[in-house]
């Protein structure tokens, strides 16, 4: 049965907005990153925490958007990373799990850590704890690697609001993301355990819905022209490129660091 909707596992700064603006350049398709209902922020943090129903009512409002655009004849992606922290799960009850697909999309350990710490954009950070996993979870399937976790989470995340603070009084540079030791080395475990804490999940995923179709790939991978065809064929024979589908591959598309920082400058 060819997959009609494909989604993705992913941190975040791994190449999920690349993925979806080159399926941009497929004939039938509608591909988003991030569409409404997004499924982060509330949702996402309610159902981490062990509160399903607010995520439950957004998940089923997501399936009947999308089940319409399929209905139309075209395949859906979407690359939004909140898919395994949420809406992911609750999907294959309205959803045939034959008629899914999802890339597990990785990216140098390092060069991810890097681009999150770069932005500023951590657990730490209110936008976010918005995106991300954090120690408030309900059940981790990675253990934490501290102590006191969520008691330490809170001590952190009050330091990097004064540090915040201080930019915005510009006591310190607004783009300077600067922190003192002891802060950098909590946000760079804490990121760690993020990362781990989110493709554990993917596993756990897969496990749990083996009916769905996996593919696995590096996001380098995907500069070939050839290993997107292969992939994109491994879900859907019927999957076509458009003759701009050879400048697309390849070419830089998240270059949102501005964007994102300007998020966290103003806690939005």
């Amino acid at each position: 049965m060819p997959v009609k909707y494909i989604f993705c596992v992913s941190p975040g700064r791994a190449g999920s907005n690349y993925l979806s603006e080159v399926f941009k350049h497929f004939k039938n398709v509608q591909s988003e990153h991030e569409p409404h209902p997004i499924g982060n922020a509330y949702e996402m943090k309610q159902y981490l925490k062990g509160n399903k129903k607010p995520m439950e009512e957004l998940s089923r409002r997501k399936a009947e958007k999308i089940k319409a655009i399929t209905d139309s004849g075209k395949v859906y992606i979407e690359s939004n990373h909140c898919f395994i922290k949420g809406f992911g799960w609750e999907l294959p009850k309205h959803i045939p799990q034959e008629e899914i697909g999802v890339v597990i999309m990785t990216r140098d350990r390092q060069k991810v850590l890097n681009s999150h710490f770069r932005i500023g954009y951590t657990p730490l950070s209110k936008g976010g704890r918005n995106w991300m996993i954090t120690p408030f979870v309900d059940k981790s399937l990675v253990p934490f690697p501290m102590s006191f976790p969520r008691l330490k989470f809170i001590f952190y995340t009050l330091v990097f609001g004064i540090l915040w603070i201080m930019r915005r009084l510009k006591l310190l540079p607004l783009m300077d993301y600067w922190r003192p030791d002891f802060l950098k080395r909590y946000e760079w475990g804490l990121l760690n355990w993020y990362i781990e804490e989110t493709y554990a999940r993917g596993e756990l995923y897969q496990k749990t819905f083996p009916n769905i179709k996996y593919y696995s790939t590096d996001v380098m991978d995907l500069n070939s022209t050839d290993r997107f065809l292969e992939m994109a064929k491994y879900f859907n024979q019927d999957l076509e490129p458009e003759d701009s589908f050879y400048d697309a591959v390849s070419v830089r598309k998240n270059t949102a660091n501005q964007r994102i920082a300007d998020r966290i400058k103003t806690g939005k």
